[in-house]
């Protein structure tokens, strides 16, 4: 990789990555604007070797909470070495774009962070890319959209090649986005109602889930929200037995001008597999909306229809109550992609649901009420997020 990288000025630009990685991905909101020292840091690169170097740093320190989340989510079939493995993989796959897309010359270096981030935004990179540096826009560049996406891009090559000029560019979007952008918005008629239903549907079990569903409907009655939104497979499978068993509750509901969402999984047609989403019963129209992207690997399995399919096209937003809610379950909301999607659509609110009883001891909850909060506040919208724990 050269001599440079065992020089001073490497190790301290590797140490500054991997400590605001680790800090940006902590699961605390306030810390996210330090990813940014990640692209700096990328495009002051002498080589496309030491580029990579600095990537498969910034990676390898803010995706940690890969291994304790592995170890979890496999439960007893898992170990801390499978954990470790799928990080480190994980991590190098992540920076190898960023390496392909280091430029030497200027001005063609401009381009290098765009395209890395392109790269590692986009499938299939982008169906891994969780901690990616564009989620820092939100804190940074509240209100500005995409165009706060397209600041991410080429302001650290500015303030690299022109640091004065760059830096008074940056300070100064910085400071207008803060003072011009509106304040948090908030829907009183929608609510969340998390659970606590822990591990209980791993195995079928007719009885809890029974309970379950009389405690849910209990809490939808008691509810005076125009919308009432649940967590990710609240009711772990769908069928037409099953509705009919709900369908005294949606008539409720519907009567009070009410709408529920809820998770659950459905079979796939043609498949043995099965569609993760969100159920829409009420007086809103009835819908099932679908996830896009499952979990790699544990539910959607490439090479097998058992699974959950992979649907990285399709409508990213559907209509409730007068809004275009944008839907993002579980493991969507640690990538970019499927956020930046469903943005195309202009969406209202974004609506998070997610079943983290798995994540409970991690930081991955944290880390996605801090990634829907700051999309959120990217694009001026409200958010809401219901879990499972």
């Amino acid at each position: 990789m050269g001599s440079w990288l065992y020089s001073r000025p490497a190790l301290v630009c590797l140490a500054a990555t991997a400590v605001c990685g680790a800090l940006g991905w902590s699961g605390h909101a306030f810390l996210l604007p330090f990813v940014f020292v990640f692209p700096l840091a990328f495009v002051a690169q002498r080589n496309r070797q030491s580029a990579y170097g600095v990537a498969l740093t910034y990676y390898a320190a803010s995706s940690w909470p890969v291994v304790p989340a592995i170890v979890s989510f496999f439960g007893p079939h898992s170990n801390r070495w499978l954990g470790v493995s799928f990080w480190l993989v994980a991590a190098s796959l992540l920076a190898v774009p960023w390496g392909i897309c280091y430029f030497s010359g200027w001005p063609a270096r401009y381009a290098s962070v765009g395209a890395a981030l392109a790269m590692t935004t986009l499938p299939p990179i982008g169906l891994i890319s969780w901690a990616s540096p564009l989620t820092s826009a939100g804190l940074l560049f509240p209100g500005f959209g995409w165009f706060g996406i397209v600041a991410i891009a080429l302001l650290p090559a500015l303030i690299v090649r022109r640091p004065a000029v760059g830096v008074i560019a940056t300070i100064g979007l910085i400071a207008t986005a803060h003072a011009i952008a509106p304040r948090e918005a908030h829907r009183a008629t929608w609510t969340t109602i998390d659970t606590t239903l822990g591990r209980q549907f791993d195995r079928i079990d007719p009885v809890r889930e029974f309970q379950a569903a009389t405690l849910i409907q209990k809490l939808a009655l008691a509810s005076g929200a125009r919308v009432i939104i649940f967590p990710e497979t609240a009711i772990p499978h769908w069928n037409e037995a099953v509705e009919l068993f709900w369908e005294p509750l949606f008539k409720a509901l519907a009567g009070r001008g009410q709408t529920i969402l809820m998770g659950t999984t459905i079979r796939a047609p043609g498949s043995r597999g099965r569609l993760n989403g969100v159920l829409i019963r009420g007086s809103d129209k009835s819908a099932f909306f679908i996830q896009s992207v499952p979990v790699p690997f544990s539910m959607w399995r490439p090479f097998d229809d058992s699974g959950f399919p992979l649907r990285i096209t399709g409508p990213g937003t559907v209509a409730i109550a007068g809004e275009r809610a944008g839907i993002l379950i579980c493991y969507e909301m640690l990538l970019a992609w499927p956020v930046l999607r469903l943005s195309a659509e202009h969406p209202t609110i974004l609506v998070g649901v997610a079943n983290d009883y798995w994540a409970r001891e991690t930081p991955v909850p944290a880390v996605q009420q801090m990634c829907i909060s700051a999309w959120a506040r990217l694009f001026s919208v409200p958010w809401l997020l219901a879990r499972n724990t």
